[in-house]
């Protein structure tokens, strides 16, 4: 009971912490996190992962095909904000707080069961969802883009060039690949010289 009381406590200081700095400041997704900010967040979802999640080891195993099978997953899933390589897109970036580099040793050295925890159960107050549904199937999904996300800073090049090929192209993208390109220089020849990469 008592440690329940810490823990209320704890919340309420972080609360009026927050509070007392951003008085006037007004709330704006704009702004970026103070460092106190980023570590309390960090902290605080960390403690709220429940511990035997937390230690549990990944029962899908470490292999090529695993994170082949993966690839669509992950594209399906998290490319919109995470991007191919792990390292952000702009809407990623723009969300507050930013989607995280998932190539960096922040990301990295969360264990296997708060990876798992974050894509079944979503974070809160982020633009990161739950993905999880409750079955045994997409449970064995969420575990095997735990190891795709192990294996982000190892991607290569090739590896890139074969996750592009399953990424969605918009209408207007894969209209304008049709047109025949145009002289050097001109708009046509831009547009289609963006649509390539």
């Amino acid at each position: 009971m008592r440690g329940f009381f810490l823990l209320i406590a704890f919340f309420l200081g972080c609360v009026l912490i927050v509070v007392l700095f951003s008085f006037g400041a007004g709330i704006s997704a704009r702004r970026e996190a103070g460092q106190f900010e980023r570590q309390a967040s960090r902290a605080v979802w960390r403690f709220m992962v429940p511990g035997p999640i937390k230690i549990k080891e990944n029962p899908v195993a470490d292999s090529a095909e695993t994170v082949r099978d993966a690839t669509q997953l992950w594209v399906d899933r998290c490319v919109v904000c995470h991007a191919n390589d792990g390292g952000g897109t702009t809407l990623g970036r723009s969300l507050h707080p930013p989607a995280p580099d998932l190539r960096k040793v922040l990301t990295q050295s969360l264990t296997d069961g708060e990876l798992f925890y974050a894509i079944e159960q979503g974070i809160p107050w982020t633009g990161m969802p739950a993905w999880g549904n409750g079955s045994q199937e997409n449970e064995r999904e969420s575990w095997s883009l735990v190891r795709f996300v192990r294996n982000i800073p190892k991607l290569t090049p090739a590896d890139l060039r074969a996750i592009e090929k399953f990424v969605p192209r918009a209408p207007q993208r894969v209209e304008t690949d049709r047109r025949a390109p145009g002289p050097a220089g001109s708009k046509t020849d831009t547009r289609e010289r963006l649509a390539s990469r």
